[in-house]
């Protein structure tokens, strides 16, 4: 069940049902390798700095081998310190969610599904059924990982308007300006929490400039965003390099 923004429902809290196991690795793992020219057009090597595939893993392995792979490296007790973690503070975290039911068009979800994972990127999410996934590592503080998961959380929040407006998967800048997005209303809302992305400095002023003067209508900073980007891809003095 999900609330769209602000209604009369904003007393309820926000449940987080921590989840893990070999099945969902198997099933992460393979929607990694699915993204990996997406994941590597972004942010080059993934593997080598971000570590996202288990060991032995590629594009040009079987199905087999990442089962076999994912169930040799898979040790339950990496994760359930995690996930103890994110469900005492639960409560706590589920009432400071409940300020984001302010902004305009935001989608919230009353359940979150929080799946605990050793690979992919820090964090992802599904804004269709409100699913976030967060990665663990050896030395990774609880701290940082109820970070991560506020700011996936956000994305899920704003996601079908990006997609409505901005969603150009072959746009580098479009994956950006939400980036941006979402670390703007992380820190209104939850300050300090996360460290804020080093981003290009033109991405950076464009989103910051429209954000404060049209938040908390987020349909229209979207919007705004994306109409900006149009007028640059279609002026005369755009040239392709």
């Amino acid at each position: 069940m999900i609330n769209e923004g602000h209604n009369e429902n904003q007393e309820r809290n926000i449940e987080l049902q921590v989840v893990f196991g070999i099945p969902r690795e198997i099933s992460r793992v393979k929607q990694t390798l699915y993204d990996l020219p997406r994941l590597k057009k972004l942010y080059g090597d993934v593997n080598g700095a971000l570590n996202v595939l288990p060991d032995g893993i590629s594009e040009s392995s079987s199905d087999h081998d990442v089962v076999e792979s994912v169930s040799a490296e898979f040790i339950d007790s990496m994760y359930e310190p995690f996930a103890v973690s994110i469900r005492e503070q639960q409560a706590i975290i589920g009432v400071e969610l409940q300020k984001l039911r302010e902004i305009s068009s935001f989608k919230i979800f009353d359940r979150y599904i929080v799946e605990l994972t050793r690979y992919g990127t820090g964090g992802s999410y599904s804004s269709l059924d409100g699913k976030v996934w967060i990665k663990i590592w050896e030395g990774r503080t609880k701290a940082s990982v109820i970070s991560t998961l506020v700011h996936e959380i956000i994305h899920v929040g704003i996601n079908d308007l990006i997609e409505k407006h901005l969603n150009d998967k072959t746009d580098e800048k479009h994956h950006w300006y939400k980036e941006r997005l979402v670390d703007l209303i992380g820190e209104k809302y939850f300050p300090g929490m996360r460290r804020m992305q080093n981003l290009d400095r033109e991405i950076i002023q464009t989103v910051d400039d429209i954000f404060r003067e049209l938040f908390p209508d987020m349909e229209a900073i979207i919007k705004t965003l994306a109409n900006i980007n149009q007028e640059q891809d279609t002026s005369p003095y755009h040239q392709q390099s």
